[in-house]
């Protein structure tokens, strides 16, 4: 068989850090997709409100925010030089998604039963009511609203104290990629009809909005959305699905089409700031299907590609391996990309870059046991946290790392922590999300409690 590769379609981190799903992965969780579909693009309802209630739960157990993983492994040292393991706190729920603050949680029960768990130090986890879903999909950085889908549909809840008002965006082949950092807009593709979709922008004051295509072409799907929400950022595509061009959307200029790289057959969009500065995969050669490519022998390089506006496309150099992925970049220009598979390369405004270095491997243990890498980057563009698996087999120690100040090297390397209440060791913790000012992480383990560890 040949090789292949799909595109991280429909992933947005807003604008901020985020898990980059690999050349041509598709990111899961809360920063992940939304749901798939079709149908007509009708506006929102409000569908009830009501208060919230004390979360069923199982236990502080439960399987860990994301899966892979036993208990085993190598014995690396808690802290760099071996300091005493940080003190977490136990969550009785699955953790998917943190607010911007770190102050507030969702999640899914622990018997995955479905349904929606909110959480803040004061209440504790609590059931969000009127969403019987299979969990959160989107988050708002201000802790206020949140995306789900259900069977048949897409319902956003939105919380004012303790008042939920939920809304019903209709069928369930409405696909949202982002909501704002106020949890007021919306953006993501909508299904018009059994072999078409567009893009759409909804808000809670202004209503659905279906963005069209541009000239020539049949359909469009958004990839991201800002951080205010006032930019989108897509794809258009003509009927034959072989020819799709960027494009970027605001409110004064609509769709305008965004040049691409010449020796690019395909540039995907995967994030962007508030400035409309966006990062996208830049794809050479292959078979390009919408938002998708495959190739039938090895990947060529994948470029990072910055599309500012104003300013002709550019790659963002920096990286020691051929395939360079975007991670995040956030509104002072700020750039994180993914280099291969096992390092990162942080650039600043001015660009210069930095490598991030992970530390070798214990003893006991070699380079190519080190593997499934994910990044994240704090808003103010400070601060990285980068988390990884060590060694074979199904037993294998899950690593934590902080990278903050100037330095290549990490600050911190984790691979125990300790849950309060109960003093629980909380062996290879496992993150699935870090809030947008980079105080905050949540996460598993594979036999043990959730947590949430919080740095500063």
């Amino acid at each position: 068989m040949g090789s292949s590769c799909s595109s991280s379609s429909r992933t947005s981190t807003n604008g901020s850090g985020g898990a980059s799903p690999g050349a041509g992965g598709r990111a899961t969780g809360a920063g992940g997709h939304a749901g798939e579909g079709g149908g007509a693009g009708a506006p929102a309802r409000a569908t009830g409100s009501g208060g919230l209630g004390p979360a069923a739960t199982d236990g502080a157990g439960g399987g860990g925010a994301r899966g892979g993983g036993g208990a085993g492994g190598g014995q690396s040292p808690a802290g760099v030089g071996g300091a005493a393991a940080p003190l977490a706190t136990v969550l009785d729920f699955i953790p998917l998604a943190i607010s911007g603050d770190g102050t507030v949680v969702v999640g899914t029960p622990n018997d995955l039963g479905g349904g929606v768990v909110r959480w803040t130090a004061a209440t504790g986890a609590q059931v969000i009511p009127g969403i019987a879903a299979l969990g959160p999909t989107k988050f708002s950085a201000d802790g206020t609203t949140i995306v789900a889908v259900r069977q048949g549909s897409t319902l956003i809840a939105r919380i004012v104290g303790t008042t939920v008002t939920t809304f019903d965006l209709g069928t369930w082949r409405i696909n949202v990629v982002g909501v704002s950092d106020d949890g007021m807009t919306f953006a993501g593709t909508v299904n018009v009809n059994a072999d078409g979709e567009e893009g759409f922008r909804w808000t809670l004051d202004g209503g659905f909005a279906r963005l069209g295509f541009l000239p020539g072409d049949v359909g469009s799907a958004v990839e991201a959305i800002s951080p205010d929400g006032e930019t989108l950022l897509g794809l258009s595509f003509d009927a034959t699905g072989e020819k799709s061009r960027p494009f970027r959307w605001t409110k004064s200029e609509g769709m305008v089409e965004i040049a691409p790289l010449a020796a690019n057959s395909l540039t995907l969009p995967f994030a962007v700031n508030d400035g409309g500065t966006a990062l996208a995969y830049g794809y050479s050669g292959g078979t390009v299907d919408r938002d998708e490519i495959s190739w039938a022998g090895p990947i060529p390089p994948i470029d990072t590609v910055v599309l500012a506006p104003g300013a002709p496309a550019r790659t963002v150099t920096g990286c020691d391996a051929t395939i360079s992925e975007p991670v995040a970049i956030v509104a002072n220009g700020t750039i994180l990309l993914r280099c291969g598979s096992a390092s990162a390369v942080l650039v600043s405004p001015t660009g210069d870059g930095r490598l991030l270095s992970v530390p070798p491997p214990p003893a006991g243990a070699s380079a190519s046991d080190q593997s499934d890498y994910f990044f994240w980057l704090s808003r103010d563009g400070a601060q990285v946290v980068g988390a990884y698996h060590l060694g074979p087999g199904p037993d294998f120690t899950k690593m934590i790392l902080v990278w903050d100040g100037s330095s290549s090297s990490p600050s911190l390397a984790l691979s125990r922590l300790r849950g309060t209440p109960g003093d629980v060791d909380l062996l290879n913790p496992d993150v699935a999300a870090v809030s947008a000012d980079g105080s905050t992480l949540i996460g598993g383990t594979m036999y043990g409690p959730n947590w949430l560890l919080r740095l500063r």
